[in-house]
């Protein structure tokens, strides 16, 4: 039995009674598939999500059209008590959700008509997300005045509050109408929706009476994909919500500036430039004050006691001034000489191994082994570079642990000069 779709003609009507025609239990989902001799609910298609409500006391969560069969399948929580074949029930929409989709559905046939005619540029792809809408463009590249000329056409025919009307057609009318694209699945009876003197085309959707019930047409972004252009927007209740946290931002942006909401990117383009110039002197600042420290740790640096070993080794715990991101930079200072291994820890945890690329050994491997050796900490490295966050070490287990790792690693370099 083919199940009347009523939301085809009528988009309104958010409360409407019905007979339970099958009931079909999903445990798999907890839920109870439920099927109505007629029903208003618009079931996930065409880029448009599904509606919520409730049938009786019973959530729908989902709505979908069973392909085998074509009819609207209502999936319901579930319940103790279920629906019974036959029974009567009463049925409800989430009507903000449902003029939500009407206002973007509808919004999006303008906007797609409106590129049509300042760019005849197609749509092929349309998405109604749940806080934003886009459409694929078959066009990768616009300009902002084609964009802003589409956005004003599709604003003019929402403020011209046009009649946007439903009709049904067979397939030999529908191919001597200019629609604006052509249906890839055709029934025997073509759902049309008609913007008047403005688009015509096939679509399953819901959609409002007049375009004034539409709202402002805001396109928020564009982006390019590939061969085809995405372009971001709002319509109605959505675009005006997204205006209010826009200027709820400026607002206090203006407030931090001591500057007008006209005048915020001007700020804002100002402080960015200072950053960079502060971050640059930073960086110099920070260059200048690694190669100090390392200067003075070059002075600690001690030869193994064994006369033919012809390199040396610091071993250093550094204090809470120096942060754990500038451990790295003053281990490669302080390895630039040849013949030199540094093995550095701070406080917190971090540790950093390196070595001049003309010793041997391997650094990853070694502190590897040392992490075993009752020192909860994970790490890893190449031959000359390793680093390592030791677990909630004290300082003491931080002294053991370079203290362990210095013998293993002067034990693995004579080995590694021996052969």
């Amino acid at each position: 039995m083919t199940i009347k779709r009523a939301y085809y003609l009528d988009a309104y009507t958010d409360q409407f009674a019905a007979t339970v025609a099958a009931v079909f239990p999903r445990p798999e989902h907890q839920a109870i598939d439920l099927t109505l001799d007629q029903s208003f609910f618009y079931p996930t298609s065409g880029g448009q999500p599904h509606d919520l409500g409730s049938i009786e006391d019973w959530p729908v969560v989902d709505v979908f059209v069973d392909e085998a069969t074509q009819t609207v399948v209502h999936r319901l929580e579930a319940v103790t008590k279920q629906p019974i074949v036959n029974q009567k029930v009463g049925a409800k929409i989430n009507w903000k959700r449902r003029f939500d989709h009407m206002q973007q559905h509808t919004g999006q046939h303008i906007l797609s008509q409106a590129f049509v005619e300042v760019a005849e540029v197609d749509t092929i792809g349309f998405h109604l997300g749940a806080e934003s809408c886009t459409i694929d463009l078959n066009k990768f590249q616009l300009n902002k005045a084609v964009i802003s000329a589409a956005e004003s056409l599709a604003n003019r025919i929402v403020f011209e509050n046009r009649p946007v009307s439903i009709r049904f057609v067979s397939l030999d009318e529908m191919a001597k109408l200019p629609l604006r694209k052509r249906p890839k699945m055709l029934d025997d009876q073509i759902r049309l929706i008609e913007i008047e003197g403005f688009d015509l085309n096939a679509c399953g959707g819901t959609h409002v009476h007049h375009t004034g019930e539409v709202g402002i047409i805001k396109v928020n972004k564009i982006e390019k994909r590939k061969e085809k252009l995405r372009v971001e927007f709002r319509c109605g209740w959505r675009a005006l919500a997204h205006y209010q946290t826009i200027e709820n931002a400026a607002i206090r942006l203006s407030s931090d500036f001591t500057t007008s909401i006209e005048a915020v990117p001007a700020a804002a383009q100002k402080l960015q430039k200072e950053n960079k110039q502060l971050q640059k002197q930073l960086r110099v600042a920070q260059k200048s004050l690694i190669s100090s420290r390392a200067a003075a740790l070059a002075k600690s640096f001690i030869r193994p006691t064994s006369p033919e070993l012809d390199f040396e080794v610091l071993v250093h715990c550094v204090d809470r001034t120096t942060s754990t991101s500038d451990l790295r930079q003053l281990a490669n200072e302080l390895t630039k000489p040849p013949d030199r291994i540094t093995l550095l820890a701070h406080p917190d945890g971090a540790v950093v191994f390196k070595k001049s690329a003309n010793l041997p050994g391997h650094l990853g491997e070694l502190l590897q082994e040392t992490l075993k050796n009752g020192v909860e900490g994970s790490g890893g490295g190449g031959p000359d570079f390793a680093q390592a966050n030791l677990t909630q070490a004290s300082k003491e287990q931080i002294d053991l642990f370079l203290a362990g790792a210095k013998t293993k690693v002067i034990s693995s370099i004579k080995q590694g000069l021996e052969i």
